[in-house]
């Protein structure tokens, strides 16, 4: 009876260690979803992207149907605030925030954008003509590009991505939204 004790001893230990290791290995883990970092940042995006797509741009009731003249006109007057929506489009205020329900101080980037047709890897930018005409930026001059609010930066910090498939003039188009 008593030569089973060492190898009683043995098994014990290992399986110990093993319980040892693999709560440490994996507690982190667990606590990661409450930890602070871009929650705040993550939340917003996915729901300015909601909200662009589904009812701010929308063309009609039809969610992920961009109208024509309100994504023109909500990315041309998405710069400097100079004047005020207009009155048959979903969206209010002077300024990308305002427009967006976000605080004054929130960093937005909003881009639509269409197929990768140069090859270059990266999604051309739409743009209107000036015609009512929706195109990619390298294949038609532009009076209106769609792209609004700051540059995100580069070296430092995270950005957070929220991306809806859209159509606008019967064309699939990605709609994407940064925030950091």
């Amino acid at each position: 009876m008593r030569a089973q004790t060492t190898l009683d001893f043995a098994i014990g230990m290992s399986v110990f260690l093993l319980t040892v290791a693999f709560v440490v290995s994996f507690l982190p883990g667990m606590f990661q979803p409450f930890d602070a970092g871009d929650g705040d940042e993550i939340v917003a995006g996915d729901r300015v992207a909601n909200q662009l797509s589904r009812r701010l741009l929308a063309g009609g009731v039809e969610p992920f149907v961009l109208g024509d003249s309100c994504t023109t006109s909500f990315f041309a007057l998405a710069g400097p605030p100079a004047e005020s929506s207009p009155p048959d489009c979903r969206f209010d205020g002077t300024t990308l925030q305002e427009r967006l329900g976000l605080a004054d101080d929130a960093n937005v980037n909003v881009r639509l954008v269409g197929e990768d047709a140069d090859g270059d890897g990266d999604p051309d930018l739409l743009c209107d003509d000036g015609t009512g005409i929706i195109d990619e930026e390298t294949d038609q001059s532009c009076a209106t590009t769609f792209a609004a609010g700051g540059t995100p930066p580069d070296e430092t910090g995270s950005v957070v991505v929220a991306r809806r498939v859209v159509s606008i003039q019967n064309r699939e188009a990605t709609l994407l939204v940064r925030m950091w």
